[in-house]
């Protein structure tokens, strides 16, 4: 591999940092010359584009091509947005299953977002997982379906057979 690409994906290793600040070995690793297309290749695949553009953003002398910061500056305000609309979506969820006797657990990406990252940008999420008892699946997708979520397909009745006997995954959505 060569340097301009180790570089890259150096850089998005530093990035991808709980503790970060520019004593990391980031501005020597800027002055040694980065394969841009790489970072942001990488950096999507693996969802740290939000966190390289508020790392490098913060770099003195802009280290970084303008070009490059506008296409990391894109993708962070486009992850900010939807996440901001899926935290509202996930508020409302929750409130809708209280309001129904049943307490969700929320996971993954909705649960790091507002509570690892301080900034609701920083963390990429396509969705919204949450977990609740086998037993209240049932009255969930009613709460769910009075504030407009629906299933994203239909089970057969075997498969309803089964998660009604062991539990298991719906994906709901809203139109």
């Amino acid at each position: 591999m060569d340097q301009p690409k180790l570089a890259a994906r150096q850089c998005l290793l530093l990035c991808a940092r709980s503790r970060f600040d520019v004593a990391t070995g980031l501005e020597s690793l800027l002055d040694q010359g980065i394969d841009w297309e790489e970072l942001i290749a990488l950096g999507r695949r693996h969802g740290l584009l939000p966190l390289a553009y508020d790392r490098l953003r913060r770099q003195d002398g802009d280290p970084v091509p303008p070009e490059i910061m506008a296409r990391l500056q894109d993708s962070y305000y486009g992850h900010l947005a939807r996440n901001v609309r899926l935290q509202a979506s996930l508020a409302e969820a929750v409130a809708a299953l209280q309001g129904a006797g049943i307490e969700p657990i929320v996971l993954k990406g909705g649960a790091l977002a507002g509570t690892l990252y301080a900034n609701p940008g920083l963390r990429p999420m396509g969705d919204l997982d949450l977990l609740v008892p086998t037993e209240a699946m049932e009255p969930a997708g009613a709460a769910l379906s009075a504030i407009g979520f629906q299933l994203a397909r239909r089970l057969s009745a075997p498969m309803e057979a089964f998660q009604a006997r062991f539990g298991g995954g719906l994906e709901w959505v809203r139109q």
